[in-house]
């Protein structure tokens, strides 16, 4: 019996080993059979990324081929459309220059008739007005035409600076006598160096004459226009005259021109003060002033500079190299 039951132990235990070893190699075959598919959907997924990949790359190649003739078709409208404006530039100017020429010839005809008429005697005082004032305003109209051929030389860089002695009080003076004429509220005051115009001595100076009205008048008049009405401008000439000793370490001779008002440049130009066009709170203002200025300034190796603050109005120097001469 002992036989009996060891037999059927020994039955029982292969049985049950070989449902194991069944169950292991079914297991077996399904992971190998996932793993299997694991790695197929792996090799798939590389294959659709390596897809996208190359997908992403050709379309990056096709932009930057984009990208390129976009560039090279802005850089020829660019160079076309500097060279319509080179072309209109000489055109307008041209056009310029013509209508200029066709104003000064019988305006210069005016300003002679007027000058003969005044040397007639016993001509009625408001005839003499009427005389007087065609003579003024023609000679505005000349100054306008001499000062467009100049700013048109400085704009270009081809002004050449050509110095003569002139007196530069007397010059200071006819600016404020043709700014008095406009009718301004604001006194313009001249002062050399500390003393008033009418006890200082002359200035002369060595530089072009009519340039050098074309940066003050500029200057002088925009700051009668920004001063507050009946607040005086003062103009104040600068410098040390040929015939005082310099200092031991003293450097280059420079002449000053100051023109001191009341009013306070606005912060929203004070950074563009002397750009082109930049202008502020002026119905009519071209922006130009400021801008000639310094170009004339620069053209005789000077230049301008400004402080500028609330409750101490604006003071403006022009920077000239040079002494004062006697």
């Amino acid at each position: 019996m002992n036989t009996a039951c060891l037999m059927h132990n020994t039955i029982d235990s292969s049985t049950l080993l070989r449902k194991e070893v069944s169950y292991t190699r079914k297991t077996n075959r399904e992971i190998i059979s996932s793993h299997n598919q694991l790695i197929q959907e792996s090799v798939f997924c590389c294959s659709e990324v390596k897809r996208h990949i190359q997908e992403v790359r050709s379309t990056i190649d096709r932009l930057k081929k984009h990208s390129q003739r976009v560039n090279t078709y802005l850089n020829i409208r660019a160079i076309e459309l500097s060279q319509e404006e080179i072309l209109e530039d000489e055109a307008d100017k041209a056009a310029q220059d013509m209508l200029f020429h066709d104003i000064r010839n019988p305006v210069n005809n005016i300003v002679s008739l007027a000058h003969i008429l005044k040397k007639h005697e016993n001509l009625p005082e408001e005839l003499k007005h009427l005389i007087d004032l065609v003579d003024e305003q023609s000679q505005k109209v000349m100054r306008l035409t001499q000062f467009h051929a100049i700013y048109q030389q400085l704009e270009l860089g081809c002004y050449q600076p050509r110095k003569v002695r002139f007196n530069l009080v007397e010059l200071l003076e006819k600016i404020q006598r043709y700014i008095q004429g406009q009718h301004y509220t604001n006194p313009v005051e001249i002062w050399v160096n500390g003393q008033s115009v009418e006890i200082a001595r002359e200035c002369m100076f060595f530089s072009d004459p009519q340039v050098m009205e074309l940066m003050l008048q500029n200057l002088i008049q925009n700051a009668v226009e920004a001063s507050p009405s009946y607040s005086a401008v003062r103009v104040e000439i600068q410098g040390r005259f040929e015939d005082e000793q310099p200092e031991a370490d003293s450097i280059s001779p420079i002449t000053f021109i100051s023109i001191h008002n009341e009013g306070m440049i606005p912060v929203a130009v004070q950074n563009r003060f002397f750009d082109k066009f930049a202008t502020h709170g002026k119905a009519k203002g071209t922006g130009l002033g400021t801008y000639i200025a310094m170009l004339v300034a620069k053209s005789y190796g000077g230049t301008i500079t400004f402080t500028t603050s609330e409750g101490h109005g604006t003071t403006l120097r022009v920077h000239l190299p040079g002494k004062l001469l006697i």
